[in-house]
């Protein structure tokens, strides 16, 4: 018993501060590839730690998953005209030639950017057409305006 709740403590503490920390620090909360396998393998480890082991290998599988396919961003704590103007002040400031239909940006043969609401997060889902500097480059700019904004409460 002693093992398992030492688990669950540990575990719930990295949850906590890939979720809490940017709140606590009035950042919006932003999770990204990575950081949403890393919650997807700690959820189930927890789960495994209570239930069945069998969750173990469920959640490595679920994780790779998350982090190789998924080129989705959740974005909670600002508004969703705050997302669009840091995307295009992002596209702005890379040089990239792009055209906007509704939600939808596409950026000429390189990338194509989609802005969603799900269950109240700002889902922002890349699809590149080509792997090169530049759409990282979109990426980590964009993320550094994000990452800019100040949530109120």
């Amino acid at each position: 018993m002693g093992y398992k709740l030492i688990v669950i403590i540990i575990e719930s503490s990295v949850i906590l501060y890939f979720l809490g920390y940017p709140v606590f620090k009035k950042r919006p909360l932003f999770i990204r590839e990575f950081t949403s396998s890393v919650i997807v393998l700690t959820f189930f480890s927890i789960l495994a730690t209570i239930s069945f082991q069998i969750f173990y290998i469920f959640g490595v599988f679920l994780g790779i998953f998350v982090y190789f396919y998924g080129r989705t961003w959740f974005i909670l704590g600002i508004n969703f005209d705050q997302i669009k103007t840091a995307l295009e002040k992002a596209l702005a400031m890379t040089r990239s030639e792009f055209s906007r239909n509704n939600n939808e940006y596409t950026v000429k043969d390189l990338l194509k950017i989609s802005i969603s609401k799900f269950m109240g997060f700002k889902v922002v889902r890349f699809y590149p057409y080509r792997r090169i500097r530049k759409v990282s480059l979109i990426q980590n700019v964009f993320r550094k305006f994000i990452s800019s904004y100040y949530i109120s409460f």
